[in-house]
This record gives structure tokens, C-alpha cells and sequence, in this order.
């Protein structure tokens, strides 16, 4: 019978009758309401839940939950609730004492799979430096994100500032996103550096002197290694060569910059000329006779230049002893070469003597034949 008023009749064998009546109750409506419902906090983490609470009906009552990642056996706590449960649909049906029932069903999402990628990487620019920069972005998650440094080389000065990780020294990273649920990300990032420091050392600069005191033929040959090539070079003379010639006697130095902007001094270089021939003075022994060839004159060096040395005089004859004779009177000049062909000029002067002359003062004759 459904609950209402009924009435009867009841008969009997000779046809008499009597008449009642009666109600049929029900109980009060059996529901079955959602108090909680709690999504995952990350992907596929597993820390959702629901809870129900039933009412009306006829208690003690009874729960069994199934779907999604759970299926649990009747219990009667009420209000009735489940965790640790991962994103799906799931059914909770409640039996009150008369085995009337309620059902809901419960929906669990999940958010977006967490992920950190990266936008840019910057290496160490210049060996041993913190130069090297970073750019990541998350996607998934919840928002808003915070990023963090969760390994890092031993001595690193790395800073965080919104997004972009800065001051990288070379080595290993591992940057962590952290979304507004506290779920994790993790990248690893390998910062490099060229292979070695700059260096204009190692290898000695070669340099070539000026052959003569004079002279503009000096070289510095330098040799540049590590950092990153290309290389450019400006000279204290404002050569942009990597080496220079035609070099007199000074000083030269010299900045580098490789193609990362890294720069390295090099010098100072000292050029120094050899010292000037410095000449004797000629020491001159003049003709015997006027007219004759019987001067003579002896040539020298006093410091400078390399020897052996080669005296040539004006008159086209040379020696290495610098001692010349057989000279007539007059003017002569006379170069001096030294071993590597650095030259002096002098001059010196041959004179004549007296002209030796002879008169006749008086002349006689004989006074008588043969007198004498």
C-alpha cells in the first residue's frame, strides 16, 4: 500500500457487514546532498575528495561509493566522506533501514598537466665570469607561478627575478615552477662557458728590434688563444692589426676583444734600437811631397753598431781594417757598415807639404882655361 486513508468493509456468510478505516504513513523523503567536493591540486596527484550527507528516510543508514579510482564497501559515518581519490565520476548510493535509497553522482577534475619550458638561455660570456641568464615560462597548473633555483654549482651567485634566472655562473641547474597549488616542475639547464680564459700570455710575443739606430723595421708578433674568436685588436698607435711592423724604438700595447665582448691587455712591449755608430777621429798622416801620393789615414769606431765593420772611402776603396794609404792631398769622405748594414759618414782632410823649390843665387865662370 502507498501511504494514504483507506476504509474496508468486511462481509460475512449471511451477507452482514461492518465498515473501518486506516492510514498508511510514510517516512520522511530519503536525500542525499554533497557537502564537499574537492578536486585534485595537481595532475594526476591522487588527493581529491567528496563527502555526502544523507537525511530523512529511516536511519542507521549505509554508504558505498564506486567509479573513478575508488570502490568502498557500505560504512555508515554520516556524514559519509572518501579520499584520495583521482579525477573521474563517481556514484554514492545511501540504504536507510528500510532499504529505501538516494543516489549523486560527483564529478573530480584535475588541473592541467604542470610544465616548464624554456624561452632563452644565455651562456657565460667570458671564462670564470656569472653572466649567464636564463628565461623560462610554465604552462598548465594553476596560475599564478613562482619560480625557484633548486640546484646549483658550489660558489654560485644565481638570483630568481620573476622569470628570468640571472647571474649564472658555468655548470648545472635545476629550476623549479611552482603553480598556486604548490604543485612542482622541475628543468635541469646546463650553462657553458668557453672553453678557456682569454689569454695573450702563454705564448710569448716575438719581437724583432730595429736593425740600426736609425731604422723603422721592428716587429711585435703576438699569439692570441681561448675565448671566443673572432679577435679584434687596437694598438696604442691605433693599428688594428693583430701584429705590427715598421717598428722604431717605443713602447706598444695592446687590448684584445674577443667575439663575446671579453677583453685581455697585452704589453707593455719594449722596441729598442741598436746604438749609433759612434766614429773615431780619423787620425791623418799627411803627403810627404807635395804632389805625391804618401798620406795615410786611420779610420775607427768607437762604440755602437755590430762589427765587423767595412770603411769605404770616396775614392771607391774599402777594407775592414780602416787604415788606407798611398793618399794624395785633399778632402775625403768615408762610410762605415757595420755586420748588419747600419752605416756613419765622416770626412777628413790629406794635406800637402811646402813645395820643395830650388833657385840659383849666383853664377861664375872660370877664369882661365880649366883654372877651376
Amino acid at each position: 500500500l502507498s501511504a494514504g486513508g483507506y476504509t474496508y468493509t468486511v462481509s460475512d456468510a449471511d451477507g452482514c457487514t461492518a465498515t473501518g478505516s486506516f492510514e498508511v504513513s510514510d517516512p520522511n523523503l530519503l536525500t542525499l546532498s554533497v557537502t564537499t567536493e574537492v578536486d585534485e591540486s595537481c595532475n594526476e596527484s591522487n588527493d581529491g575528495s567528496a563527502s555526502v550527507t544523507a537525511s530523512g528516510g529511516t536511519a542507521p543508514y549505509s554508504f558505498a561509493w564506486s567509479g573513478g579510482s575508488v570502490t568502498q564497501a557500505s560504512t555508515t559515518a554520516n556524514p559519509n566522506e572518501v579520499t584520495g581519490l583521482a579525477a573521474g565520476t563517481y556514484i554514492v548510493t545511501v540504504t536507510d533501514a528500510l532499504n529505501c535509497t538516494a543516489v549523486q553522482t560527483i564529478e573530480i577534475d584535475q588541473p592541467p598537466v604542470l610544465n616548464i619550458q624554456l624561452i632563452s638561455q644565455a651562456n657565460v660570456d667570458c671564462f670564470g665570469s656569472s653572466t649567464g641568464e636564463v628565461v623560462v615560462d610554465a604552462t598548465g597548473g594553476v596560475a599564478p607561478f613562482t619560480y625557484s633555483i633548486e640546484s646549483e654549482p658550489t660558489g654560485s651567485t644565481a638570483s630568481v627575478a620573476g622569470n628570468t634566472i640571472e647571474d649564472m655562473m658555468v655548470g648545472d641547474y635545476t629550476i623549479r615552477v611552482t603553480d598556486a597549488n604548490l604543485c612542482t616542475k622541475d628543468l635541469a639547464v646546463v650553462i657553458t662557458q668557453p672553453a678557456a680564459a682569454l689569454d695573450i700570455t702563454t705564448t710569448a710575443a716575438v719581437l724583432t728590434q730595429p736593425t740600426c739606430n736609425d731604422s723603422e723595421d721592428g716587429s711585435i708578433d703576438i699569439t692570441v688563444a681561448g675565448g671566443t674568436a673572432p679577435y679584434l685588436y687596437l694598438w696604442n698607435t691605433g693599428s688594428t692589426d693583430e701584429d705590427l711592423y715598421g717598428l722604431g724604438t717605443g713602447t706598444y700595447s695592446v687590448v684584445v676583444t674577443d667575439a663575446n665582448g671579453c677583453t685581455i691587455p697585452g704589453g707593455d712591449y719594449t722596441i729598442t734600437a741598436p746604438a749609433a755608430i759612434v766614429l773615431t777621429t780619423p787620425v791623418v798622416t799627411d803627403a810627404n811631397c807635395a804632389g805625391g801620393e804618401s798620406g795615410s789615414v786611420v779610420l775607427g769606431v768607437t762604440s755602437g753598431g755590430t762589427s765587423p765593420y767595412t770603411y769605404a772611402l770616396s775614392t771607391g776603396e774599402s777594407n775592414q781594417t780602416g787604415t788606407f794609404t798611398g793618399l794624395s792631398a785633399g778632402g775625403y769622405t768615408y762610410t762605415v757598415s757595420d755586420a748588419d748594414g747600419c752605416t756613419a759618414t765622416g770626412s777628413f782632410e790629406v794635406s800637402d807639404p811646402n813645395l820643395l823649390t830650388l833657385s840659383v843665387t849666383t853664377e861664375v865662370d872660370e877664369s882661365c882655361n880649366e883654372s877651376n
